[in-house]
């Protein structure tokens, strides 16, 4: 396999890591550590990596295998080789700031990037790089942006908010159920609103004991809630009937003003009629 301009998968060389643990400001794919540097190497016009910084060569993860005192070469708990995997620039005399040129290492990407060879580097890698988990390994088979997107999770306040709206319904439905006589089964809260049952009401043939007797002092108190009505609609209801009775309320005072006024127009008649002279007879009587 020969590659195309220097372009190659960045899957086949660092494994199934570079797909998740990437990162522009990533300095090792295997430890997750950031750098706090904006720039890379003198191709990259100072600006953050991109994957097309490494598809060109620019920048290269380290490939050294890591070796213990006695020269052995170092396995993970899973039995993987580890590998140095710190962040280089391929075109820096050194390479590696730990696994230098000059002493063998990383001489293939070296070649690559010069031009020097066309073969594919990471075909020896590639062979020896087992998968780490079953999980990996179905990512790997997923495009990459599917493989690439992060799982999505409720957060703390999403998880509070869904718990509150839920306890609002089962409060909702009980109350409802004293009323109009139901029995309401309160589901278990879940933390994923897709899978999480509402209420469910069943209506049974029961009714309340306050609607059973009509003809007593429940009589005279209207209900909370009238039975087959929502709430929404009896609260419409007692606003009607605030609005009408405050409506009679002003007829009445009208009534009684209007009728204290004829009563005082009535006694001032009176009083003229036993006798008591209007000033008109007043002035006639001065001038005589």
């Amino acid at each position: 396999m020969r590659l195309a301009g220097g372009v190659f998968d960045l899957r086949n060389q660092y494994g199934p890591r570079f797909g998740t643990n990437f990162d522009p400001y990533t300095q090792n794919i295997s430890t997750g550590a950031l750098l706090g540097l904006s720039h890379h190497c003198e191709d990259g016009g100072s600006h953050a990596r991109t994957r097309g910084c490494f598809e060109k060569l620019h920048q290269a993860f380290c490939m050294a295998e890591l070796k213990d005192a006695d020269g052995n070469v170092r396995h993970d708990e899973y039995g993987n080789v580890m590998f140095c995997h710190n962040i280089f620039s391929v075109i820096s005399r050194g390479g590696c700031g730990i696994h230098h040129y000059k002493y063998g290492y990383n001489l293939a990407i070296k070649d690559v990037r010069k031009g020097l060879s066309k073969e594919n580097p990471w075909e020896n890698f590639q062979r020896i790089w087992p998968d780490e988990t079953e999980v990996t390994k179905q990512g790997l088979m997923q495009d990459d942006g599917e493989a690439d997107a992060p799982e999505k999770k409720m957060t703390l306040a999403q998880t509070m908010k869904e718990k509150r709206a839920q306890d609002f319904h089962d409060r909702y439905a009980r109350s409802k159920s004293k009323s109009v006589g139901v029995k309401v089964e309160s589901s278990q809260t879940s933390s994923d609103p897709a899978t999480s049952p509402q209420p469910r009401v069943v209506f049974t043939n029961t009714i309340h004991p306050r609607h059973l007797s009509e003809g007593a002092a429940s009589n005279s108190q209207t209900p909370r809630l009238t039975s087959g009505l929502s709430r929404k609609e009896e609260k419409k209801r007692r606003a009607t009937l605030e609005t009408q009775k405050r409506i009679q309320d002003d007829k009445a005072k009208e009534e009684a003003a209007t009728k204290e006024k004829e009563g005082k127009q009535k006694m001032r008649s009176e009083k003229t009629s036993k006798g008591n002279p209007s000033w008109i007879e007043k002035a006639v009587k001065r001038k005589k």
